[in-house]
Order: structure tokens, then sequence, then C-alpha cells
């Protein structure tokens, strides 16, 4: 008797759980009348103490909670979704992923879940584009190609143009990201300083890798090495990595080094040459 009881109390408060998750659509409601429906017996002697059997009710009940649950998920969803436009992070869009691609978004409304999928899509883009800018500023040299470097007839003429050209499909990228929010506003306008500031940085190596270019693979033909030394050193000093400007600077110097050297071999060299053909 107790236990009928029982059972049909239980059963009343998961009717009135479903018909509260009904009326709010609410993640933490629909667990608690989840749990609920889910603990209702379905001992069929108690049916007698009820309009209905315990599993037919029970069901029911079920059949409700489908109903109310691809509108909680199509919820969940804009909400993540709107989260990610907002933060912009990699994590959040794994989560609005995962939440957008629940059955039940699709199901509830298709047209609802293409549009999510959309901004998704420009969030992806802008993420990539703030990893492919952040990847410019730890590898800025891997930019800088041979056939560049090979290419250069006068460096003073083609110095912004190279770095132009390095830049382009980046540039490119970060002008496509919308002005859906905010923080979309602001990522551009950071992606695009970001990248301006690494003009100082390509002309830079452009300059010293071509500088080593002509020493290495062209020789010491004076006054193009000379020239190039000399225009690396203006660049240099602009370079705002000081890890790169380092860098750069010490490679310059071995250069200038390695022709002090040669020079003084050469003319001692050559001194003992004029000695040799006095004796």
């Amino acid at each position: 008797m107790n236990r009928a009881i029982e059972g049909v109390e239980d059963t009343q408060k998961a009717k009135d759980a479903v018909a509260i998750v009904e009326v709010t659509e609410l993640r933490k409601d629909y667990t608690s009348a989840d749990k609920l429906v889910t603990a209702i017996t379905e001992r069929e002697e108690f049916d007698g103490y009820i309009d209905g059997n315990f599993i037919a009710i029970k069901q029911g009940l079920i059949n409700q909670l489908k109903i109310v649950l691809p509108k909680i998920e199509t919820e969940e969803a804009k909400v993540a979704v709107t989260k990610v436009e907002n933060s912009l992070t990699q994590k959040d869009l794994d989560a609005a992923k995962e939440a957008v691609e629940k059955n039940g978004v699709k199901a509830f409304d298709e047209n609802q879940y293409n549009v999510l999928k959309e901004k998704l899509d420009v969030v992806e883009a802008v993420i990539f584009i703030t990893n492919e800018v952040a990847d410019a500023e730890r590898n800025s040299e891997e930019y800088v190609t041979e056939d560049v470097i090979k290419g250069i007839t006068n460096i003073d003429n083609q110095i912004v143009g190279i770095v132009n050209g390095i830049k382009n499909s980046l540039v490119e990228e970060i002008e496509k990201i919308p002005n859906a929010t905010t923080a979309m506003v602001n990522r551009r306008s950071d992606l695009t300083n970001r990248l301006n500031t690494l003009d100082n940085v390509w002309e830079g190596i452009v300059a010293v890798r071509y500088a080593e270019y002509i020493y290495k693979e062209v020789g010491n033909s004076e006054p193009t090495l000379t020239n190039a030394i000399k225009f690396a050193n203006t660049k240099i000093p602009d370079v705002g990595n000081s890890k790169v400007k380092q860098d750069l600077e010490k490679r310059i110097e071995t250069i200038v080094n390695e022709l002090a050297a040669n020079d003084s071999y050469e003319e001692a060299n050559n001194k003992v040459t004029a000695i040799e053909g006095i004796l």
C-alpha cells in the first residue's frame, strides 16, 4: 500500500516537473524532470491507484520530454555560438561546434542550424588567421624564400614591394573579418597592427638575407656587397623583435669580420709576394 502511494506521488512529481520544463525550456529543469520520469515505477499492481497505468504514463512523459529537448539544445547552441563570437577562442569554438551538432538542433529548426553553422565558419576563419599571424611573428624568416632573395636587382626600390608580397595573403584574410561583433572588429584591428609591425622585421630579414646571398653566392663584388651591408645596417635598428634583431646583427657582423680577415690575409700575402720578388 505504501509503495503504491509512493508510486502515485512520484508520478505526480514527474508530471509537475515535465510541466515546468515545458514552460521554462531550461536544461536544469529538463535534467530534474528526466530524473523523476526515469524513477517512475513500472509495477502493474499499482495501476489501480491512478488514472491509467504507470507504464503508459511514464512513456507519455518521456515523449513530452523528447519534444522539449530539441528546443533546449537549440537554445544552448545559440548561446554557445554567441559566446564564441565574442571570445574568439578555440576552446569555445569546439564547445559551440559540439552544441550545434547535437541531433535535436537540426531536427528542430534546420534553417537555424544552417545559420549557426555559418556563424561558426566565420569564427573559425577568424581564429585561423589569428593563428597565422602568430606564426608569422614566431617564424618571420620562414616567410622569406630563396627565390625572393635571388630575384632582387635593386633592393632599395624593391624592399617595400617584397614585404607587401610576403604579407599579402595574410592581409586579405584579415580584411575578410566581418563587423559581426565588437570582438571581431577589435580582432581585425589588432591583427592589422601586428602585421604592420612585422614590416620592419621582414625588411631587416630581407636586407640581411640579400647581403648573405651576395657574399656567399655572388662573391665579394664591390660595390654591390658593401652597399648590401650598408642597406642592412639601416634596416636592422628598426626591427622590433629583439631576438630577431640580435640574430640579424650577428649575421652582418660575421660577414664584416670574415671580410676583414680575408683582407688581412690578402694584404699579408701581397707583402710576402713582394718580398719574394725582391729576393
